[in-house]
């Protein structure tokens, strides 16, 4: 009887226990897999994303680091090549900085000719509707430091000017691209003269300048009159270049008509400044 309650007391034979680390180690590369996942799945588009947004925002800004911003958009363009959603932008940046740089380092840098690669490789791509008038606006201006035909830059400006960030440039630069033409555009030159002079942030400085601009290209139009009439707009108290240059130019209208007498006057007052 004692036996037998002392065999039913005791301890079950003890079974191997080799499943549990097997179950550990099992827990461990599932917990492994998991948090080893990236938390964003799309986290190179991020990135990309970022860095065009940084990139873009140097590039706006008159004291932007221009280095950073390049090498920003060095690395979205190498990403374009998996995410192709962002070619056309990342080229468009990558350009606009170029751009930048070579204003900053002056007409024969480098930058310009890498400006007007990577904005060819935007236009070619294509960008969003927001970006393509500031795209083509740019590329005209490395255009112009790169050897472009003068009308296809003229084609990218009449396109692009109306939404420049400063139309007075954008103008300017259009009237003095269709004077460069062979022939010279005369008509349309005058007419972005005058859009030029109607713009809102013109100063003062330059609506004198591009009033005797306007009058030189009247008289090569052969119309004296009206570069008198445009001359006449310039303020009297204007600096004594501009005074000079307009009294110079004033004559040559005079004796354009053949108002000897007008002329001679001008001539002499224009010495005598």
């Amino acid at each position: 009887m004692a036996s037998e309650t002392a065999q039913s007391t005791a301890p079950p034979p003890s079974r191997p226990l080799w499943h549990v680390p097997l179950f550990l180690l099992g827990l461990a590369a599932l917990g492994a897999a998991w948090f080893g996942r990236p938390i964003w799945p799309e986290a190179p588009a991020r990135l990309t994303k970022r860095d065009l947004a940084l990139a873009r925002a140097a590039v706006d800004k008159a004291d932007g680091n221009l280095e950073y911003a390049l090498k920003l958009a060095n690395r979205a363009m190498q990403a374009s090549q998996k995410l192709t959603d962002f070619a056309g932008e990342s080229a468009f940046i990558t350009g606009s900085v170029h751009l930048k740089l070579a204003e900053k380092a002056g007409p024969r840098s480098e930058h310009w000719v890498h400006a007007r690669a990577f904005l060819d490789q935007a236009l070619l791509i294509g960008v969003s509707e927001e970006d393509r008038p500031r795209m083509e606006y740019r590329l005209a201006r490395a255009g112009l430091q790169t050897g472009m035909e003068p009308r296809t830059v003229a084609a990218y400006l009449e396109s692009a000017a109306a939404h420049a960030d400063s139309k007075v440039e954008a103008f300017s630069l259009l009237t003095d691209v269709y004077l460069r033409m062979t022939p010279p555009e005369l008509e349309k030159a005058l007419a972005a003269n005058l859009k030029l002079r109607n713009a809102e942030d013109l100063s003062e400085s330059e609506a004198n300048r591009a009033k005797l601009q306007g009058a030189e290209i009247e008289l090569r139009r052969r119309q004296p009159a009206s570069a008198r009439k445009t001359l006449e707009k310039i303020d009297d108290r204007a600096p004594a270049e501009v005074l000079q240059r307009a009294r110079l130019l004033r004559a040559r209208a005079y004796q354009d008509q053949e108002f000897w007498k007008d002329a001679a006057l001008q001539y002499q007052a224009a010495l005598a400044d």
